[in-house]
């Protein structure tokens, strides 16, 4: 059967397959390979010894072609980040992805955004992650996870000592899911960047939030904009804040007021390096 892949793709994938030295990028991003070019691409990819970074970004390839590149990624021992945005992927492909990143050790970002991974596959992702010593960077943004799902991976950070990045802006986490990922952060030691933004947390979640800024010594970037977070949260976060300079001795004498935390400026020598908190709703009393 004649292939459909263009001749461009079809080029591109033997020089994979090929291991050709100069190639430590790819990007396939939008070239309609759908299921047959992931197929062609995860062979190729198995015995790949240089390629550091793959883009499938928007390619339809569904559940199964991302079974096709984890299994690939189970032999691989290269590939250091993969972009699957786009595509189509569910509780399946996330099955898929868990047992790749079990087995991978080189792989360290991983982009999943505006897919179909739900709760079941945010947890099966999850049990992914209470093992994996790799994985730096994990975007699920808008992938239909609710608290169940936040619930899941927040749970998975108690064992992980490796992920330094999570983004799950753009799904409905909730208050629950807000508190567990609080929960977390009081002894988490490594994620430097959390994105909740357009997650529904709330007052209340933000303010959980907070209170384990208080003593988390790791992040440095937390994203909360779009959440309808009122004087109740922000106060939280700017109370957080200030006692941060208590905790951390790199922080005496530096002084962080409510209307720093209002113009999201960037302190370097704080626990917490950059707080935005967009178009919530903080009133006078917060932002004074």
């Amino acid at each position: 059967m004649e292939s459909s892949l263009s001749s461009n793709v079809s080029n591109r994938t033997r020089r994979l397959h090929e291991s050709d030295p100069t190639l430590v990028f790819l990007d396939f991003s939008r070239e309609r390979l759908g299921k047959e070019g992931a197929l062609a691409i995860a062979s190729a990819l198995e015995g790949n010894t240089v390629l550091l970074e793959l883009s499938l970004e928007s390619n339809h390839i569904g559940d199964e072609g991302v079974v096709a590149i984890s299994s690939a990624l189970q032999k691989n021992e290269t590939l250091q980040k993969l972009n699957l945005k786009l595509n189509e992927i569910g509780k399946e492909g996330a099955r898929a992805l868990s047992d790749a990143l079990r087995h991978n050790s080189t792989l360290q970002e991983l982009k999943l955004e505006f897919n179909d991974i739900g709760n079941e596959g945010a947890a099966i992702l999850a049990v992914a992650l209470e093992t994996n010593t790799t994985l730096q960077r994990l975007d699920l943004s808008s992938n239909d996870i609710g608290c169940k799902g936040a619930v899941a991976l927040a749970s998975s950070m108690e064992a992980n000592s490796t992920l330094r990045e999570l983004h799950l802006r753009l799904n409905e986490i909730g208050e629950e899911g807000a508190l567990a990922i609080a929960w977390t952060l009081e002894t988490n030691v490594t994620l430097e960047v959390l994105d909740l933004t357009y997650s529904n947390i709330g007052n209340k979640g933000v303010a959980a939030i907070a209170v384990a800024l208080e003593t988390n010594v790791a992040l440095e970037d937390f994203d909360f904009k779009y959440n309808d977070i009122g004087d109740e949260g922000m106060t939280a976060i700017a109370s957080a804040i200030e006692m941060s300079e208590d905790l951390d001795v790199e922080n005496e004498g530096i002084e962080i007021s409510y209307s720093d935390i209002a113009s999201s400026i960037e302190r370097p020598d704080t626990p917490l390096e950059r707080i935005d908190e967009g178009s919530n709703s903080m009133g006078d009393e917060a932002a004074s």
